[in-house]
């Protein structure tokens, strides 16, 4: 069938053809209409907003080196513990008192590891704790000890730097003095002092003689209440002329805040500050 002498078919497609070639040139006649000719268009994507990142948690990206240095510095591996701590840091100063306190024993003829087998240790990931347990394997009827380290601050570098034991924050129980006195041939100095798990302060002393001496095996603590306290516990050796001599002395109920006096012989003392 012919209509004004093209197909019908024809004439179908020659219209939709018209009519779409139609709609581009309005179309484009639109665009050209609102813009100067010779000068280009372009179209910016609006950018979306970023989304926001999650906040770092230094203490889970480093969780294992955190359980690791936790069973490292009660078996006094301090070769292990130093490279996870922050220089400079309350950890750093923890792990310098347990290295000091182990030259005062070996000194005095203890082992220091002669417990490290009691102790086991259940890290939690999820809540960021590590439970310690220690019971006594050796027959010498040690307390039995239960406890929890958590509040882990670590650095961005992954360096430990502090964390809550049972008797407290760690800058809390750690003293932060290293007071010295010479008198003798003799140099005295607080290496270290804490108030440990079971409420005494311990008294780590770094001597330095050019004399031989007889150490002091039971020098007074005078606390901030002004009570004078003995030691209940003591790590002494011999002094050594031209040597390094560690000791350490434990004193019950005690507080930091007092005064240290040390007899570096029959008739001189030094005092120092713990603090």
């Amino acid at each position: 069938m012919k209509r004004n002498g093209l197909p019908i078919v024809g004439f179908v497609m020659f219209v939709g053809l018209a009519v779409l070639l139609g709609a581009c040139s309005e179309s484009e006649g639109a665009v050209d209409a609102d813009v100067e000719p010779g000068v280009s268009v372009t179209t910016d994507a609006v950018a979306a907003d970023p989304t926001p990142s999650e906040p770092s948690d230094p203490v889970a990206a480093h969780w294992s080196e955190v359980a690791a240095f936790v069973e490292a510095v009660h078996n006094g591996d301090v070769d292990a513990s130093e490279g996870i701590v922050a220089e400079g840091s309350p950890a750093a100063e923890y792990v310098s008192y347990i290295r000091n306190s182990n030259l005062a024993q070996q000194a005095a003829g203890f082992d220091p590891h002669y417990y490290d087998a009691g102790y086991s240790f259940d890290p939690d990931e999820d809540l960021q704790v590590v439970d310690i347990s220690f019971r006594d394997v050796t027959g010498d009827g040690s307390e039995p000890a239960d406890y929890t380290w958590s509040d882990f601050q670590v650095t961005d570098a992954g360096k430990l730097e502090s964390w809550t034991g049972a008797s407290g924050a760690l800058e809390e129980v750690l003293g932060s003095s290293h007071d010295s006195k010479s008198a003798k041939g003799q140099v005295v100095t607080v290496a270290n002092s804490y108030e440990s798990n079971g409420g005494a302060v311990w008294v780590v002393l770094k001597v330095d003689s050019t004399v031989d001496a007889l150490a002091d095996y039971a020098p007074v603590y005078v606390g901030p209440d002004g009570v004078v306290r003995q030691p209940v516990a003591a790590n002494v050796t011999e002094i050594v002329a031209d040597a390094t001599s560690y000791l350490s002395y434990a004193y019950d109920d005690a507080e930091f805040g007092g005064k240290f006096k040390y007899m570096v012989d029959y008739d001189t003392p030094v005092t120092l500050s713990i603090s």
